[in-house]
């Protein structure tokens, strides 16, 4: 039987992200609160991202078998096509309470379609910061889906928090339902987890905020993993409403790659500009000593790297910021 040139052209149809044929309009509303607590009169914050709707494209049960088919082939570029839904598609073949189980899923949908968790390697590192300092209290900005959240609740003692900033609505939702998939009841775990929806600018700032995080009660560990341009000014930040102290262990990561410049700088950590040798994008490279682990000083601040691939990308160099408040 002769087969005409559909019958090819249709299976590479499916695997064109979907984003590529259908939209969502713009969604002005923007709610600003704790999904864990239950806050009194939200402020509105103004958003003006758009959300992709891969639903309108695949039924749902086609979608679903495409998804799962994917699972165990390799992500192939440092583009997010999937959307939170997809890791919910994921995560709910995970076992609910068992938080090994929703990272492992977690890591399969990022290795099937690149997405932007810190992957195992670099929370095996934080775990292991996590477990020789001991912090109670944590504060993450960037929560994304909350495979950071997790896993540091995973190694955090049990009298230790977290809070966690999300500024992306729809990543905040999804990180709800995964974190208490995987921990439970956020406000009754084991270890609380504290989600805020909103800009880090906004919240940190906000009265609401500062009610229930005195100024001037440092967070022992901080951790970082938004918007790169705004990790020197988040820092200056927390700094001038008392959250970092003598002792504040603070993380940064994707210092390289894509590279946070400016908290560089401000952090006395050497670097140049130089453009990534897999995917062409412009990056930073430490200094030879940078490279090497060497401590370096400035703004109250002692600052080392730990050099780390790139989340899923073995061959893609990379560094998480690891600094201490003097």
């Amino acid at each position: 039987m002769l087969l005409g040139p559909w019958a090819f052209a249709f299976p590479a149809l499916l695997l064109i992200p979907t984003s590529a044929f259908q939209r969502s309009p713009l969604n002005p509303a923007r709610r600003f609160h704790s999904s864990s607590l239950k806050m009194g009169n939200p402020r509105e914050i103004e958003r003006t991202a758009q959300d992709v709707n891969r639903r309108v494209f695949l039924g749902e049960p086609i979608r679903g078998a495409l998804l799962w088919s994917f699972a165990g082939s390799t992500a192939d570029a440092m583009v997010q096509y999937w959307t939170p839904d997809d890791m919910l598609f994921f995560v709910d073949k995970a076992q609910k309470g068992n938080a090994t189980s929703v990272l492992e899923m977690m890591d399969k949908a990022a290795e099937t379609s690149w997405m932007m968790n810190m992957g195992p390697e670099k929370a095996g590192i934080i775990s292991r910061i996590i477990e020789e300092k001991q912090p109670e209290r944590v504060l993450e900005v960037g929560t994304f889906l909350g495979y950071m959240t997790i896993s540091m609740a995973q190694a955090l003692p049990d009298n230790a928090s977290v809070v966690t900033i999300e500024k992306d609505e729809t990543n905040h939702a999804a990180a709800v339902k995964i974190m208490t998939k995987a921990l439970g009841n956020l406000e009754n775990a084991r270890v609380p987890v504290e989600s805020w929806l909103g800009a880090s600018s906004e919240v940190l700032e906000s009265a609401q905020f500062r009610k229930r995080h005195k100024r001037g009660l440092p967070f022992e560990l901080v951790l970082f993993d938004h918007w790169k341009p705004e990790y020197a000014t988040d820092l200056r930040r927390l700094e001038r409403l008392g959250y970092v102290g003598k002792g504040t262990v603070f993380l940064a990561d994707n210092v390289i790659f894509p590279g946070a410049p400016e908290l560089l700088s401000y952090l006395g950590v050497p670097f140049s500009p130089v453009q990534d040798k897999v995917s062409g994008q412009e990056c930073l490279a430490p200094s030879e000593e940078a490279g090497k682990g060497t401590v370096f000083e400035s703004n109250g601040w002692q600052t080392k790297l730990l050099t780390v691939p790139f989340e899923y990308r073995p061959d893609t160099p990379d560094a998480v910021s690891y600094s201490v408040r003097l």
